[in-house]
């Protein structure tokens, strides 16, 4: 997740939050927990190939609970950061190449999800970002996990995304847009050391 300051609204009330339903999730629930000018939000999404007992908790998980409104729009949402202007979010969903999974913007007035990428969907660019010896898109397993948003040296929004679906790398996107209407560019990847498992990313110096 990212960690620039600016990027993030601030946490307040954390640890009242912390004490209620954030810290118990279940086997299929996980527990999506953000602050926006002092209000939470909680997105909670379930397995969607499920038993019928996990069926009923989530829904149970899906009411208001104090001070937190569930968003059960996810299917296990992992890792997020916050667009410039702070009105949208961008997840990450990671099935752990069970199911593919996909990244998706939540517009955070309206509670709205919108699909930003899928595998097996995105152009090879005519520019590229990370490794010369990528240049083919992540595929239809494409299974996103952690997630790293942050500036590059000529103004523009860089996210980086641990894949694990069809190959085990750090894929490159560029964000673009404003306010509420953002896209995803795939600028390409860098492919992991055989035998690693990768989990969160940041990005360091000179746009790597």
């Amino acid at each position: 997740m990212s960690d620039h300051p600016g990027d993030y609204p601030e946490l307040a009330n954390i640890n009242h939050f912390v004490g209620s339903r954030c810290m118990s999730p279940t086997r299929h629930l996980l527990m999506l927990c953000s602050v926006f000018s002092g209000m939470f939000s909680v997105g909670t999404l379930a397995d969607t190939v499920e038993s019928p007992a996990s069926k009923h908790e989530t829904a149970a998980n899906c009411q208001p609970f104090e001070n937190t409104q569930p968003i059960c729009l996810f299917r296990n949402p992992e890792d997020l950061a916050v667009l410039p202007g702070k009105k949208v979010l961008i997840v990450s969903e990671y099935m752990n190449g069970v199911h593919p999974g996909a990244l998706a913007f939540y517009n955070i007035a309206k509670q709205q999800r919108r699909l930003a990428f899928s595998g097996g969907d995105a152009k090879k660019p005519v520019e590229y970002w990370g490794a010369s010896s990528c240049t083919e898109p992540p595929g239809k397993a494409f299974s996103p996990h952690g997630i790293d948003l942050s500036q590059r040296r000529d103004g523009r929004w860089q996210l980086l995304v641990v894949q694990h679906g069809g190959r085990e790398s750090v894929e490159f996107f560029e964000v673009t847009g404003t306010g509420e209407d953002w896209q995803l560019l795939w600028r390409g990847c860098a492919i992991a050391p055989q035998n690693a498992k990768l989990n969160a990313v940041a990005a360091g110096g000179n746009d790597e």
